[in-house]
């Protein structure tokens, strides 16, 4: 499916999501650099005989003031807790959009079609109403027409053995092949932020012992090193690499087992139970990521 597939509301919701990350990470990597260039200023303003020391204090107090500036706008505008926030609404519809187009509980279809849309069109209202911070204004969500797409009416009525190949190729595939691409990818970046930083350590100390040897030797950037390491330990730390890996892992197992059950599936009421035990394996792992990104930064 395409993004102008989804309801609107939907939509806002993952761009601002998507922005509100990468904003959140870009100040993060800018305050870690800055403390990175103050321990680096440091080092260059002990060089003896430079006779530079004024203007070295005066780059060190412009760098700790940038630091404090950009700490302060990241917790002044919330980056990481409205990312968060943006991100379960956006998954939150995606899986109800799921559930309407299949005619899974709780939008099967007994009676007339107008009251199922009516009751996606609460449910989406509910979704942005139940978390706090989340704003998506009338105009950005649109309208009943934006919200229930034609391509959910026209995918709603097809018949049974045609959704369910498009909800196990578009749904259950899609997110089989991003969890399985971000295990890898987490695994990977783990492995290199680990390597760097350990070469890092490794460096810093065995500088460390030549300062011993030669304790006339005028600059050490032992300090220097340190920072950097404590700098590159944060940021994979914010980006939980090596938590994320077993997790995602495990989704892609799950979601593996489920859409081998899919052959079972032969009729409504048979795919209506399909889908509603895969959406909430996805809601379930969205759920566990929320509350370790909340967990970590010890936000409620």
């Amino acid at each position: 499916m395409n993004a102008k597939d989804y309801p609107a509301g939907y939509v806002v919701s993952d761009q601002k999501a998507v922005m509100l990350e990468r904003n959140y990470f870009r100040l993060l990597k800018t305050e870690l650099i800055l403390f990175v260039g103050v321990s680096l200023v440091g080092i260059l303003a002990a060089i003896p005989g430079a006779g530079l020391d004024r203007p070295w204090a005066i780059a060190a107090a412009i760098l700790i003031a940038g630091a404090f500036l950009v700490l302060w706008r990241i917790r002044q505008r919330r980056l990481e807790r409205k990312w968060f926030q943006y991100r379960a609404v956006a998954e939150s519809m995606k899986t109800a959009t799921w559930r309407y187009m299949m005619q899974a509980p709780p939008f099967e279809s007994p009676g007339e079609e107008g009251d199922v849309d009516k009751k996606f069109l609460a449910t989406l209202r509910a979704i942005r109403l139940d978390r706090a911070g989340v704003e998506v204004p009338a105009h950005e969500a649109g309208a009943a027409g934006d919200e229930i797409t034609g391509f959910m009416r026209t995918m709603r009525k097809l018949p049974v053995e045609e959704r369910k190949g498009i909800y196990l190729r578009e749904r259950v595939g899609d997110q089989e092949q991003w969890y399985e691409g971000k295990s890898g990818q987490n695994r990977r970046s783990a492995r290199r932020w680990l390597s760097l930083i350990l070469a890092t350590q490794v460096l810093a100390i065995a500088l460390a012992f030549v300062r011993i040897v030669y304790p006339h030797v005028p600059l050490s950037p032992v300090s220097f090193l340190m920072t950097g390491a404590s700098s590159m330990l944060a940021w994979t730390q914010s980006r939980r690499h090596e938590d994320l890996v077993e997790p995602y892992a495990v989704a892609v197992q799950e979601l593996s087992e489920l859409r081998g059950l899919g052959k079972s599936v032969t009729d409504s009421q048979s795919l209506r139970r399909f889908v509603s035990d895969v959406e909430e394996t996805i809601s379930r792992e969205h759920t566990k990521w929320l509350a370790r990104r909340s967990i970590a930064t010890g936000k409620p």
